[in-house]
């Protein structure tokens, strides 16, 4: 298909599939001119190296407008557009008019969307942004997770793919979407039909059919108990998250969605329910979290216990893989967990010789070049470090293919975002036949929460991408 999205399980090589689709398209005539390649703004420099390290074609990463000055700022911006192949942006820079303006005046035929999740809310301003050039020949989309909240999303990512199958959000919603109540989406319905409008556009590639290109991965749960006063401060939580939602419920039940968004008590009661959620998973990971926490509101949930035991089950697991040989990636929703972890890990190298390592720190601060050189340059290729940390602003794209292991500090907070993490270590040219992620559950904590919301969204993709039937 000229147009199609691509679903490959992370680490199947998407980005040597989106090169070689360009320059067979090349070759034969099906387009000619400057492609585009779109993607989160931390990849920007990842797919530089890869178009350099796969092909002779000549890229460009594109900067928005603001980003040139003095007095040759005008000519410098339009000069960026000129004598590339390829030019790499980010959704966010797409955003900007003027370098939209230039890129219609370019015309590209080619337009190779990764990460296109990004892009599931068909309303949003780089969703709108990227619909500008639906007129190229060729459209490509590619994630591992098309489906990272509900059914609709599929709607947003075909107005690129192909705008036809799905002309009205109105009759999708009627014939697609499962509601339990107003605005609240309870599941898909009709998915045999919505798979089978679908499929004829995408080329669905499971981690069985690429299984030879990419390692075995195991994925196995380490437990550990909370403190009896830690448990009992996360009843307190659990049960103010119930009286919240049945709030909430009670004004979803009288007033329209356009009325909800206006709604303070409504909005107001949002919020009280994510800020609590996050102080739950916080006490699960690490009270140090709350102690540390900027809103007064989270020391009302400080236990004062010192004992820390997800910390001592990471601490066990970094000496278990370091005196193996190997190196370890972690991570964990907080950035603020990592400063613990280093921390934790410091004064231990003072009693402990298998300590004395350096340490990678991936987080939202950090920007795009620093990432690569922290992933790459130390971690990968360096043998003093052991140890990588991330947030989940590192769940894609990086290619950790000399990294055996992997710590889920706590459940990620969908089933996307932990397909993510694993692919960072579940990579075609991986030097592992098998590779490990560890997922740390504290027994009857917020963890066991989130892990039934990542079962949930994994349902979607079973239902609407593979076409498999499951039980409601």
């Amino acid at each position: 298909a000229k147009n199609a999205l691509i679903v490959a399980p992370c680490g199947a090589g998407k980005t040597p599939v989106g090169l070689a689709t360009y320059l067979e398209a090349v070759d034969r005539k099906i387009i000619s001119g400057t492609g585009l390649i779109v993607v989160k703004a931390s990849l920007k420099t990842q797919w530089l190296m890869e178009v350099k390290k796969f092909t002779n074609l000549k890229a460009k990463i594109i900067q928005t407008s603001k980003t040139f000055k003095g007095d040759n700022a005008k000519k410098d911006f339009y000069e960026q557009f000129q004598n590339a192949d390829l030019l790499i942006l980010n959704y966010e820079t797409l955003r900007d008019r003027k370098v939209r303006k230039a890129l219609h005046k370019i015309k590209p035929q080619f337009i190779f969307a990764d990460e296109c999740h990004y892009i599931k809310n068909f309303n949003s301003k780089r969703a709108r942004a990227l619909y500008e050039f639906n007129d190229a020949k060729i459209k490509i989309g590619a994630t591992a997770t098309p489906v990272q909240k509900d059914p609709r999303d599929i709607f947003g990512l075909f107005q690129f793919i192909n705008p036809e199958i799905f002309p009205s959000l109105t009759d999708f919603n009627l014939t697609f979407v499962k509601f339990v109540g107003k605005g609240i989406v309870g599941g898909v319905k009709n998915a045999q039909l919505l798979n089978r409008k679908i499929s004829p556009f995408m080329i669905v590639k499971s981690k069985e059919e690429v299984s030879k290109q990419l390692p075995k991965l195991v994925v196995t749960q380490r437990y550990c108990d909370l403190e009896p006063k830690q448990l009992e401060m996360t009843e307190t939580l659990k049960f103010e998250l119930d009286e919240l939602g049945k709030k909430k419920l009670k004004l979803e039940a009288i007033l329209t969605d356009a009325e909800l968004n206006k709604n303070e008590e409504y909005l107001k009661l949002g919020s009280e329910i994510l800020m609590r959620q996050n102080f739950a998973q916080e006490l699960a990971d690490s009270e140090k979290l709350l102690l540390d926490s900027d809103s007064l509101v989270a020391k009302k949930y400080l236990t004062k216990c010192k004992v820390d035991n997800k910390l001592e089950m990471l601490i066990d697991l970094i000496e278990e893989v370091v005196t193996s040989g190997e190196k370890l990636t972690v991570f964990s929703r907080f950035a603020k967990m990592q400063d613990i972890i280093v921390e934790k890990i410091q004064s231990l190298a003072k009693k402990n010789p298998v300590f004395n390592f350096k340490i990678a720190r991936v987080f939202g601060a950090v920007n795009e070049k620093s990432r690569y050189d922290e992933v790459y340059n130390k971690f990968q290729n360096n043998d003093d470090y052991k140890l990588l940390l991330m947030s989940d602003a590192g769940a894609e794209g990086f290619n950790l293919s000399k990294c055996k292991y992997m710590c889920e500090y706590e459940p990620a907070a969908s089933f996307a975002i932990q397909t993510q993490r694993h692919g960072r270590i579940e990579r075609a040219d991986s030097i592992f036949d098998t590779v490990f992620v560890y997922q740390f559950i504290a027994n009857g904590s917020w963890d066991e929460i989130a892990q039934k919301i990542v079962s949930k969204k994994e349902n979607f993709d079973s239902t609407i991408i593979k076409g498999q039937i499951t039980q409601a």
